[in-house]
């Protein structure tokens, strides 16, 4: 019996070597990370606006994911009436990876694609803790590591983090 990554399957700690492939090259994540960090409403390609747009700027661009902000405001539709609703979760992982993909694309390869669409097909392992619940105006900083593709499918993990308090929430989409 072969083993999950002989299967393809990536281990948590590494992407497979499709996932590898689909990520910038060194130089182009050099030219992002000089522009970090990039104010989520710069990223023209990407269909969300304000005020369904929920990431706030990509803070860092690495090899193998990279990392973005959330600043949380009352007003926002992420807030139901008492409190943060837990479903954000999955909607600031997947804009977070939208985003910083958007900003790899090239020029070229946006003027050549008929039609750039990416979907959320499924949310799986969403988990929170309990501080999720209580936060009113913090700064949230998001995650994103690409983990596997298969065709025009990925598979994306992410994680919450609030500062001082660390892991706040976790998932795959």
């Amino acid at each position: 019996m072969n083993t999950p990554e002989q299967n393809g399957i990536p281990s948590k700690s590494k992407p497979t070597r499709a996932a590898k492939q689909a990520l910038a090259e060194p130089a182009e994540l050099a030219r992002l990370n000089s522009r970090c960090p990039i104010p989520a409403a710069e990223l023209g390609i990407f269909p969300h606006r304000i005020p369904l747009l929920w990431v706030d700027a990509v803070l860092e661009v690495q090899d193998f994911g990279w990392r973005a902000q959330v600043k949380l405001e009352q007003s926002s539709h992420y807030f139901g009436k008492r409190a943060l609703r837990p479903s954000a979760v999955a909607e600031w992982i997947a804009q977070s990876y939208g985003l910083v993909r958007s900003a790899m694309a090239t020029r070229e390869q946006i003027a050549n694609a008929d039609s750039i669409k990416l979907y959320l097909l499924s949310m799986k392992k969403i988990e929170w803790s309990q501080k999720l619940l209580g936060l009113t105006s913090e700064t949230l900083e998001v995650r994103v590591a690409l983990r596997r593709q298969i065709g025009p499918v990925n598979i994306v993990s992410g994680s919450v983090h609030l500062d001082g308090e660390g892991l706040i929430a976790s998932g795959e989409i």
